[in-house]
This record gives structure tokens, C-alpha cells and sequence, in this order.
């Protein structure tokens, strides 16, 4: 019996198990970053959205068009109130309880506009727009609490700058976005208006062909167009074009704050220990012991100013400017000075050491003597030579620094004093002051006043000439009771200011005035209205005058501005 051979089994080839890899990519090398883009934020908007986005496009569009186009007049207060109060609806629901301070701010920005109609100085229309820009964003940050601090140290211009540009371009993409998305149930989809544009944008071009074919075919079409579009294209173009990154800006602004879209930042905690107060104290107490030693050497100089006596070989101009111009400089470096050291000193239960605000309040007080001495002598410059924007602006800013210099001091032993909000309530206060009054009309009658009294020599209608609308009514007081010694230069400028409100033709021998000025509720402001009215009534006075002068037929010693008769003029 043969022994059975075992059946051969059959085996099959397995392959190795295939390693399991991570959907996300590997880890990078050990000291390698890799940047991630943040997650774009997709948010939907809501018919309130809609309807605030396309009230603020054509708020935007009017406010830039009667600002450039009506001088910064009415036209600018109805569109930036308008805007204001749309925004203020928007968020109606999403501000917190205004402050005090808040309320000051906004009750402020809105008083300002009375600015613009009133008065017709451009470079307080200037620096009011850079005003209010910053007023409305301090009632922002009092009603959304978003800021950084209470707005009560110079942290508010971080939070200033943020609010007002640097979050409005963060979440331009955002806001703009929202307006092309809607959500339905649990997803975010792209509302249906692609259709629409794209129709829109096919049929620019066959309007291009189609429009001037119609203006040639028809006399009224063309008029219509001609007196509605075509004669006013370039001021809409204009106003389009600024008007609608000015909407991006503002929509963005007010989308971020109803969406939360700020969050509100921790305030910084000091780092470090600081630098010591031996080396403050060292680099203050240097610069206090120069400044003793230039009060001791130069008091008779500086203090002088306040009894009016003069040093030696200086005239009034030259002893006034140079003090005070120095002055100003100096100030301004102690004010920096100190704030420097204090920020960078250990702080003891959060103040400065006690002999760095020492030294502190004398660099301060030697500041404030200063401002006082450089007013004294603006006030002795101006009592002898009159007043002018320059010397009244720069005494101005020193008034407001002096007020800066004493509420810094207060901060020294007060910490917990709210420097910067007392500085805000009390420049803004000053500039409504200054504004109200008008800096330009308030010089005018200052100078006719005091020459008219006699409290000054000369009268230096150059100056006056330079100066807005504001300063018309005077140039017509002394029109009136002009001399022939400056009958000659008032006609001048009463012409040329003429000549910006209407056409001066040569006419049938005579100098024809016909006012073209237009006075629409852009245009309109109290101060132009009055110097229209006033240069209107004398047109054709100021016209007679300016042509015998022209002519070469005026005479200091004749003259009549109602006549004119050349061979009367040669008889005499």
C-alpha cells in the first residue's frame, strides 16, 4: 500500500496593509509656521439692511454733491444731519445707555452745523468738518462701548482712529457683500439680482447709440436731456464718485456695530517696570534747572510784556512775534515732555513717584507763565497794528493749550481724573465760541472800530480784503464814509468781490453789473445772502468809480461816483 501524498494547498499573494493617512496635511517641520487666512465672515442682510444701505447710497451721493458743489453750506448740514439720524435709527436698538459725556458730543456735532449756515470762512468750515468727524465718533464710543477705555486718557485717538477708519475698511467686504446675500432656513444664498445688472450692463452701450440719435431727432427730448443730465454730467460724475466709497465707509461702520462685528479690547496692562525714577528725575530736573536760570536771566525781557514797555532797539513787531512764536514752540515740547516721562515712570499703585510729577508740575507751570507772557504780547501786537486771522488763530490755540497744560496738572495728583474728556468738552466749547462768532467778522469790526475811534493810525484794507463774506458789511460801512484817500483801494475790492457774485460789462459807456449768482438751497448761508444783498445795492456805484479809475479820470481831490462825463473830468 503506497503511502498517500498530502494535497499541495494553493496560497495566495497578500498585500501589505495600506497605511491610513489624515484628511488634513501633514504637520510642517518643527520651527516652520504656516499661515492660515482667517475665515471669511458671510453675513446675510435683512430688509432693515436694504433699506438703510439704499438711503445712505443717496444721502451719501447729495451730502458730497452739496458739499462740493453748495461751498460746504446748508446743503452740507441737511446731508450730514440726515445721515446721522439714519445711522442713529439703524442702531436704535443695538447702542447702550448714552453717557453724559456722549450726549455732550453729539448735542455738539449737531450745534456746529449752525456754524456752516451762519458763517462763510472756509477755514472754519475746515477744521468744523475734521470737528464734528471727531465729535460723532466720541458719541459712538460713549453709546456702543466698544472702545479701548472710558475715553478718559489720550487712549480715546486709538479708539478714535479704529472707529472711524481703520474698522469700517475691515469690514468694507463684509457689508458690501451682505447686501448681495440673503438667508433662507439654515443657509446663506446669493440674493437674485444678477439678472438685473446684467441687463443693465448690456444695455449701456445700446443707450450710447439709441440716446443721441433721439437728441438729434427731437428738439424737446434734447432739451430735456440738456437741462437735466447733460449740462450737470460732470457734477454727477463727481458726486458719484465720492459719494459712494463715502456710503461703503459709512454703511461698513454702522453693519460692524449692529452685527458686533468690534469687540470690545481689554485695556492694556503695564508691562515691564518701567524706566527709574533716578533717570526721570535726572532728565527733568536738568531741564527745570535751565529753565530757572533762563527766568532769572531773561524776566525783565519776558515780563515786560505785561506793563507795555519795550526792550531796548525793538519795535512792537518784532518784540511781539519773536516771543511769542518762541513761546508756542516751548510749550508744546513741555507738554510732550512730560507726558513722555510719566508714561514710561514705575507706577505705584498706578501714579508716577511723587518726585517725577514734582519736577513735572514745574515744567507745567513754567508752561502755563509762558502762555500767559506770549498772550500779552499778541494782545500788545494787536493793540498796535490791529488784528488778523494768523494772530488771532495762534491765540486761539494758545488759550486752548494753556487749558490742556492745567487739566494735565490736575491728572498729576488726581488719578483718576478724565484729562482728555475735560479737554474735549473744553475745546469744543471754545471752538463753537470762536465759530458762532466768526473769526473773519470779528476781526472786520475790531479794525473799522478801533481806526473809527481813532485807536488805531492805519487801516490796513489789504488785510480786510483777504477776509470772507463775514467782513462785507464793514467794507460797505466804510464805503460809505470812504475819503478820498481810500476810495480808490475800497472800489477795488468791492469790485472784485463783484465780480464773484455776478458779469461787470462795458455797456453804452459805463460799466453794466448783472448778478448771475445763483442763491439755490445749496448755496444758500447768512453771511453770503447779506453780502449779496449789501454789494447789490451799491453795484452801480462801485462800478461808476472803478470806471473813472479805469479810465484815468478819478481824482482825490473831486470826485463824484454817480457821474460820469469825460469832458467834465478834463475840465477839472
Amino acid at each position: 500500500m503506497s503511502e498517500q501524498q498530502p494535497t499541495p494547498t494553493k496560497t495566495t499573494y497578500q498585500s501589505p496593509a495600506q497605511p491610513q493617512f489624515p484628511s488634513s496635511p501633514p504637520a510642517p517641520p518643527y520651527g516652520q509656521a504656516v499661515y492660515q487666512a482667517p475665515p471669511k465672515i458671510r453675513k446675510p442682510s435683512d430688509r432693515r439692511d436694504l433699506i438703510t444701505a439704499g438711503v445712505l447710497a443717496v444721502l451719501a451721493v447729495l451730502t458730497v454733491n452739496f458739499s462740493l458743489y453748495g461751498g460746504f453750506s446748508i446743503g452740507f448740514v441737511a446731508g450730514y444731519l440726515a445721515m446721522l439720524l439714519c445711522g442713529g435709527l439703524y442702531l436704535r436698538r443695538h447702542l447702550e445707555r448714552i453717557t453724559p459725556y456722549g450726549l455732550f458730543c453729539l448735542v455738539a456735532a449737531v450745534a456746529a452745523g449752525g456754524t456752516f449756515i451762519w458763517h462763510n470762512d472756509p477755514f472754519a468750515k475746515f477744521v468744523g468738518v475734521i470737528g464734528i468727524s471727531l465729535l460723532v465718533a466720541l458719541a459712538l464710543l460713549s453709546a456702543t462701548g466698544i472702545g479701548r477705555q472710558d475715553g478718559g486718557t489720550l487712549a480715546v485717538l486709538r479708539d478714535v482712529w479704529h472707529i472711524q477708519l481703520a474698522a469700517p475698511l475691515t469690514h468694507m467686504g463684509t457689508a458690501v457683500s451682505a447686501i448681495f446675500l440673503v438667508k433662507k432656513g439654515d443657509t446663506i444664498e446669493k440674493r437674485r439680482c444678477g439678472g438685473a445688472l446684467l441687463g443693465l450692463l448690456c444695455a449701456l452701450p445700446v443707450l450710447v447709440v439709441v440716446v443721441p440719435l433721439l437728441i438729434s431727432a427731437d428738439a424737446a427730448f434734447e432739451g430735456l436731456l440738456q437741462h437735466t443730465i447733460l449740462d450737470n454730467l460732470g457734477e454727477m460724475v463727481i458726486s458719484l464718485l465720492v459719494g459712494i466709497p463715502l456710503f461703503c465707509l459709512l454703511y461698513s461702520r454702522v453693519f460692524g456695530l449692529r452685527y458686533g462685528l468690534d469687540k470690545k479690547e481689554p485695556s492694556p496692562t503695564a508691562k515691564g517696570k518701567g524706566v527709574s525714577a533716578m533717570s526721570l528725575n535726572t532728565f527733568l530736573g536738568t531741564i527745570s534747572g535751565v529753565y530757572v536760570i533762563y527766568l532769572f536771566s531773561q524776566t525783565a525781557y519776558f515780563f515786560s510784556a505785561f506793563a507795555g514797555i519795550l526792550p531796548k532797539d525793538y519795535t512792537v513787531a518784532q518784540y511781539a512775534r519773536r516771543g511769542f512764536f518762541e513761546m508756542c514752540a516751548i510749550c508744546a515740547i513741555n507738554l510732550v515732555l512730560v507726558a513722555i516721562c510719566l508714561w514710561l515712570s514705575r507706577k505705584q499703585e498706578g501714579k508716577a513717584p511723587l518726585s517725577t510729577r514734582l519736577l513735572g508740575l514745574f515744567v507745567l507751570v513754567f508752561s502755563i507763565g509762558l502762555v500767559a507772557t506770549a498772550l500779552s504780547k499778541m494782545g500788545l501786537y494787536i493793540t498796535s497794528f490791529g488784528m488778523t486771522r494768523l494772530r488771532i488763530l495762534t491765540a486761539v490755540f494758545m488759550v486752548m493749550l494753556g487749558v490742556v497744560l492745567v487739566l494735565v496738572i490736575i491728572r498729576l495728583f488726581a488719578n483718576r481724573f478724565p484729562y482728555m474728556k475735560a479737554a474735549v468738552v473744553t475745546v469744543t466749547l471754545i471752538g463753537l465760541l470762536v465759530g458762532y462768532v466768526d473769526v473773519d467778522t470779528f476781526i472786520a469790526h475790531y479794525n473799522v472800530t478801533a481806526y473809527n475811534e481813532e485807536q488805531l493810525e492805519e487801516l490796513d484794507l489789504d488785510t480786510l480784503s483777504l477776509l470772507s463774506d463775514g467782513a462785507t458789511p464793514y467794507l460797505i460801512e466804510l464805503w460809505d464814509n470812504r475819503t478820498p484817500e481810500n476810495t480808490q483801494q475800497l472800489a477795488r475790492i468791492l469790485y472784485q468781490r463783484l465780480e464773484a457774485y455776478g458779469d461787470v460789462r462795458y455797456e453804452d459807456d459805463k460799466y453794466v453789473f448783472t448778478m448771475t449768482e445763483t442763491m439755490d438751497f445749496r448755496h444758500y448761508n447768512v453771511d453770503r445772502f447779506r453780502a449779496y444783498t449789501l454789494l447789490a445795492d451799491r453795484a452801480q456805484e462801485i462800478c461808476n468809480t472803478q470806471l473813472n479809475i479805469d479810465s484815468g479820470y478819478y481824482d482825490e481831490n473831486y470826485y463824484d461816483e454817480n457821474y460820469y462825463d469825460e469832458d467834465y473830468y478834463e475840465r477839472y
